[in-house]
């Protein structure tokens, strides 16, 4: 690991001056870790602290999960990025989550609460105060998995066979989770990033579209959909 790849300062600048510039940038902050030989533990850490700042060999002290002290010297193979996950929707443990990043100049800094938040789409439709979920390791982690762009009629078969999840994401835009309305036949509900735009009825294949300027794009979602779907507005 390369404190001078991680700040993109010269080479001509003093390693002490080096690490108090990246003790700036990324301490208390989520930093992904590539390990060399067990690449079964990669993924992010948080930076707590850099230990030993005025030796010739300084540590940077992670945690997660499973790893409370886990110290890394700046000569480590251990490959070090700040890597930031792509803005929109995701799944995690069956639910859906939206990351969204804040448009300021605390970009320069690692994903900390000052830059960015998740927020839990179910929680969020139910005006839940605790709809902005705690940045970890293990959901930060869920952001970078492959998502594959899913048909609505996909998503359904994926609910009937997982009746424990609230939700999943058919695109980073769109996602399909369980009504919580009580309706006499089944049907789910289509939100877009943390909003309802229209309610699934499958039963009778019909979309019930609540906002008219989603229209298009809801058309547009269901173009390789194996069957025709009513739409209503």
């Amino acid at each position: 690991m390369s404190i001078n790849s991680l700040t993109n300062l010269t080479n001509s600048i003093p390693l002490f001056d080096k690490i108090v510039e990246f003790e700036k940038r990324y301490t208390q902050t989520f930093l992904y870790l590539k390990f060399l030989n067990t690449p079964q533990e990669n993924g992010y850490y948080w930076l707590e602290k850099i230990l030993n700042q005025d030796s010739k060999f300084p540590l940077l002290k992670f945690s997660n999960e499973t790893w409370d002290n886990l110290q890394i010297g700046i000569d480590s193979e251990t490959e070090i990025e700040c890597i930031w996950p792509e803005s929109g929707l995701f799944n995690h443990n069956g639910d859906i989550y939206n990351f969204t990043r804040f448009p300021q100049r605390q970009w320069k800094r690692g994903i900390c609460t000052h830059n960015c938040y998740i927020i839990s789409a179910n929680n969020n439709l139910l005006y839940d105060y605790n709809s902005i979920a705690k940045l970890n390791t293990n959901i930060l982690n869920s952001t970078l998995l492959p998502q594959p762009i899913l048909s609505l009629s996909t998503a359904i078969e994926y609910h009937k066979n997982n009746p424990e999840a609230t939700g999943i994401a058919l695109t980073k835009e769109f996602a399909l989770l369980k009504s919580p309305f009580q309706l006499e036949h089944e049907n789910y509900l289509l939100i877009r990033k943390n909003n309802p735009c229209a309610i699934v009825y499958p039963a009778t294949q019909t979309i019930e579209i609540k906002f008219e300027y989603l229209k298009q794009e809801i058309l547009d979602l269901l173009k390789n959909e194996p069957y025709k779907w009513i739409i209503k507005t």
